[in-house]
């Protein structure tokens, strides 16, 4: 082990710390809908399937599946 490579860990902490900015996006993006559907701003209502989609992303990259070890 080289002093710039990290210790070796069981766990792995990026996909875990995906699951926490993809719950707000995805809360984000459907407050954004129910404002801008409230109201009639079209910007919010344009806005909020970009959002909506992040949180998705996010949430689907921070699912662990079984067998899965991260390397493609």
């Amino acid at each position: 082990m080289t002093a710039n490579q990290p210790p070796p860990s069981d766990h792995e902490p990026g996909k875990q710390q995906l699951r926490g900015p993809g719950i707000v996006f995805l809360a984000c993006g459907i407050a954004f809908l129910g404002v801008g559907v409230a109201t009639g701003m079209t910007v919010f209502a344009m806005t909020a399937p970009a959002f909506i989609a992040m949180g998705i992303v996010y949430l689907v990259r921070a699912r662990k599946r079984p067998g899965d070890d991260g390397q493609s």
